[in-house]
């Protein structure tokens, strides 16, 4: 739904972002190219807590992208990034407009960085200068299945 937003839709495809349908990854995947997807997507974004040192992860019920290696037997690389939270300031919309925005799907919120643009943050106030660490597991082999087509209720 944000693609429809002018000027978001021309930025996102500049830095290698799409849409995160089956459709669409089915077709990047088809076209040999790689995919970094992040499972939590925007409801992980809005459980972001800058004043935390806890991490909030949403992984249930987000599953496709495992359907999604088996369809076409890709390997899944788990990664995991520190820090990043602190790299920007997390601005929350009115909530009446982070409840119209929930329905489409898009976050009700806003990231700021350094002069309010979207260069990331290089100090925190508190915990000084800011490094980001990245971890990468080992990739794990997925053997290409073909998948019944499972019901909603058959999933729960």
């Amino acid at each position: 739904m944000a693609f429809y937003i002018p000027g978001v839709r021309e930025f996102s495809l500049m830095v290698g972002a799409c849409d995160a349908s089956k459709e669409t990854l089915a077709g990047r995947i088809q076209d040999g190219e790689s995919i970094h997807l992040i499972p939590g997507g925007i409801k992980e974004m809005m459980l972001t807590d800058q004043s935390s040192t806890d991490t909030q992860l949403v992984l249930r019920n987000r599953n496709g992208f495992i359907r999604l290696a088996w369809e076409y037997g890709l390997d899944v690389v788990p990664v995991f990034c520190f820090g990043e939270k602190w790299t920007s300031t997390r601005v929350l919309l009115p909530a009446f407009l982070r409840r119209i925005m929930a329905r489409f799907r898009m976050a009700g919120t806003m990231l700021t960085g350094r002069w309010g643009t979207l260069m990331p943050l290089i100090d925190h106030p508190k915990r000084g200068e800011l490094s980001i660490g990245w971890v990468f597991g080992e990739a794990m082999s997925v053997k290409k299945q073909q998948l019944k087509e499972i019901s909603a209720e058959e999933e729960s």
